[in-house]
């Protein structure tokens, strides 16, 4: 029931082998959760290979300047952020600790009897993290700068401004990544707000060097048609103050479609999003 429901929700989980290869013809070595069932973080998502894909194509204008600063958000396995740190960037990758009881499998005999003390369930887990940090070990001869893992509940105010310290100079990052983060719309509200926090205001414009976020979304419409979610999300982007451009991003995983969300600080006045 909890796989059929987390189809629902998420879609499918992306087959490693639809992840792209670097340029230098290595492929990331991603360890996965040993319960990715309840943790959806510790899963590859069809959105994070397709955000992958994107910034392959495109990494010559993306990462146009060498070591761009870039964080990503929501990283469970850290695949994208590993990716932009094989293309050259120098990424931090950040998560949430979840609560103990999502990280923890858990069985029951046919008495009812639980396989662990629920007691011992209680608060958080570092599973994600060290999840994080497991997959910058496997592909370190990947990387020019070697990845940093911090601890990020984009919902609070003192992660986020910890977190945003952490840039070069506390100024911001010039980029910023996040895939399938869009699924919870009462959360789109303080992911914006945290996209904008982290985002430097000292590079803006449209240009190579501009403070750029990347949001590959997937596509979930309501029985209506709509991507509520996507509409969602793009209005809480621009009530934190963003620009936003919304195009059709080409997932390698059947069965998926998505969504690239290119939010930026404008240099100069325009519509508030546009959707291609």
């Amino acid at each position: 029931m909890r796989a059929f429901l987390g189809r629902v929700l998420f879609g499918r989980r992306s087959l490693r082998s639809s992840m792209p290869m670097l340029p230098s013809g290595a492929t990331l070595a991603i360890g996965l959760s040993s319960n990715p069932v309840a943790l959806v973080g510790g899963s590859v998502w069809p959105m994070a290979a397709a955000l992958c894909t994107h910034l392959l194509k495109h990494h010559r204008h993306i990462f146009a300047a060498p070591g761009r600063s870039t964080i990503e958000i929501g990283s469970g396995t850290g695949t994208v952020g590993l990716f932009a740190a094989g293309l050259g960037a120098r990424c931090i990758l950040s998560d949430q600790r979840p609560a103990r009881a999502a990280a923890q499998p858990v069985s029951y005999a046919p008495d009812g009897a639980s396989s662990i003390d629920l007691n011992e369930l209680a608060g958080v887990s570092d599973c994600l993290l060290d999840l994080m940090r497991s997959n910058v070990a496997r592909n370190e001869a990947s990387f020019a700068v070697r990845p940093l893992v911090i601890e990020l509940d984009y919902t609070d105010s003192a992660h986020v401004g910890s977190a945003a310290r952490a840039s070069p100079g506390a100024r911001g990052f010039s980029l910023l990544l996040g895939a399938d983060i869009t699924y919870s719309m009462n959360q789109h509200a303080p992911l914006a707000r945290a996209i904008a926090r982290l985002l430097s205001k000292e590079e803006q414009g449209e240009g190579e060097g501009g403070a750029l976020a990347l949001i590959a979304h997937e596509t979930r419409r309501s029985l209506t048609g709509t991507d509520v979610q996507l509409e969602s999300f793009v209005a809480a982007a621009a009530a934190a103050g963003l620009t936003c451009d919304v195009s059709p991003l080409p997932v390698p995983d059947a069965g998926s479609s998505g969504s690239l969300v290119e939010l930026r600080w404008a240099s100069r006045a325009r519509g508030a999003c546009q959707i291609r």
